[in-house]
């Protein structure tokens, strides 16, 4: 990995914390307040320990991709398929490249000006 390259994937891997912690504190502030609308409102049913369980499990499943996913060999694997996928995108525009070279060798105005090419050479120029 080069300079440039080490410098994106931190950055990226800066920028995805910084999401983990945003929506870790959007989490806990949000889980404090139905914690306390449930004990005002209604104290003999726990209602509010199913939506903080349910966000909790995917608050850890964010921190473990985060720390460990984006930091670890997926970046080989991201490398792999942005690789593979640049092929698949060089082929398809060669095939369009080479149909519209089909398509304008076609043309009566293009067939006549080749016509005109092979009709002298350049040493015929003064």
């Amino acid at each position: 990995m080069d300079e440039y390259q080490i410098e994106a994937k931190a950055r990226q891997l800066v920028r995805a914390k910084k999401f983990f912690y945003v929506h870790l504190i959007f989490y806990l502030a949000v889980s404090i307040f139905l914690v306390v609308i449930n004990v005002m409102t209604a104290p003999w049913v726990l209602w509010s320990v199913y939506p903080t369980v349910s966000w909790g499990l995917l608050v850890v499943a964010h921190y473990l991709v985060v720390h460990f996913l984006i930091g670890s060999n997926a970046s080989e694997w991201e490398r792999k398929q942005l690789a593979k996928e640049q092929r698949r995108l060089e082929d398809i525009a060669d095939d369009a490249e080479d149909d519209r070279l089909e398509l304008s060798r076609e043309h009566p105005a293009l067939r006549a000006k080749e016509r005109a090419k092979r009709e002298w050479d350049d040493g015929d120029l003064v």
